[in-house]
């Protein structure tokens, strides 16, 4: 919420405590009542809203996570002697290869 409309509210609930009514503090600042109302409307929702989703960002695991056992093997994998003089991204693409295909041939004797 912008600063001047922080400063209107507040000038505004000082007058209305000291005892002038809301209609005649808003006239005095050119503000409509309405328009005073949905500010305090959007500053009750603004208090509300706080975004949690980096408290909970700990307890969350990635749908994509590797296993321990495929992370196992991908290691493995990239250690190889014969994989030695490959990108790591090149060993990876071949081990998820060789995975996919495992998995398809067991699926399909089964």
């Amino acid at each position: 919420m912008p600063a001047e409309r922080r400063i209107a509210m507040d000038l505004i609930d000082e007058a209305c405590v000291a005892g002038a009514r809301q209609v005649r503090a808003c006239a005095v600042l050119e503000i409509d009542v309405r328009t005073l109302r949905r500010w305090q409307q959007q500053q009750r929702e603004e208090r509300r809203l706080i975004d949690r989703r980096r408290e909970r960002a700990g307890e969350r695991e990635p749908v994509n996570k590797l296993s321990p056992e495929e992370r196992t093997r991908i290691l493995e994998v990239c250690n190889a002697g014969s994989r030695g003089q490959v990108f790591p991204f090149a060993s990876i693409d071949t081990v998820t290869t060789s995975t996919l295909l495992a998995s398809r041939r067991a699926t399909s004797a089964a």
